[in-house]
């Protein structure tokens, strides 16, 4: 009970201190060598079993839900680190639910994913995706459309950046005439992402490289 409550905490609910033993029923949907593995794993922490290629993904996708935080970890450092191998092995990623592709997504920058070799497109879509929600959830980062330019500006690049075709001018601190962006009160994020994928056909990595 005690190694079960610490080492996996989605078995916390049933095997309470109150709870009789009688009155369980757990169902667990898992492979059975997997289960096997994952209790060798929680019996002697200082002997892991180690993780390949071949167990890595359903390690990861047992340990998320049995609520197996530090294996969840290590599993999605695994996979960065050996993300290249991942991508060209005919192993199933689509298994893998958002939760665990947006850990996956902070653990790269832009760059490294901008390099990731990705033919079938099993993880890059996904993951650009990610950063471009977590990129567009900071304040700071809200967008708006120019409505005399139609370029898109944050509220810092509004105040910083010259707008071409605006009569909306300001004096800037030497003296200087500029123009300034004017949001177009009709523009809806969501929209202009759904124009970019509907009808430019951008996937979620150039739609992110064109806001970011």
């Amino acid at each position: 009970r005690k190694v079960l409550t610490s080492g996996m905490k989605y078995f916390r609910s049933y095997l309470s201190e109150s709870a009789s033993f009688d009155d369980i029923d757990i169902s667990v949907h898992c492979d059975v060598n997997i289960f096997q593995w994952l209790m060798h794993y929680i019996n002697h922490p200082t002997k892991n079993p180690g993780l390949d290629l071949r167990n890595v993904i359903s390690i990861l996708i047992s340990s998320d839900f049995l609520q197996m935080d530090s294996l969840v970890a290590a599993c999605l450092r695994f996979l960065r680190d050996h993300i290249g191998k991942i991508l060209r092995s005919p192993v199933d990623l689509s298994c893998l639910n958002s939760r665990l592709i947006i850990q996956l997504s902070e653990l790269f920058t832009p760059e490294q994913l901008d390099m990731l070799k990705d033919t079938k497109d099993k993880l890059s879509s996904k993951l650009f995706m990610r950063k471009l929600e977590k990129l567009l959830h900071d304040p700071r980062n809200q967008l708006y459309q120019c409505q005399h330019c139609g370029k898109l500006f944050t509220p810092a690049q509004q105040r910083s950046i010259r707008c071409p075709s605006s009569e909306n001018t300001y004096i800037d601190f030497h003296g200087h005439a500029l123009s300034r962006h004017s949001p177009t009160k009709t523009w809806d994020l969501r929209k202009y992402l759904l124009q970019l994928r509907a009808v430019q056909k951008l996937k979620w990595r150039g739609i992110f490289w064109r806001i970011f």
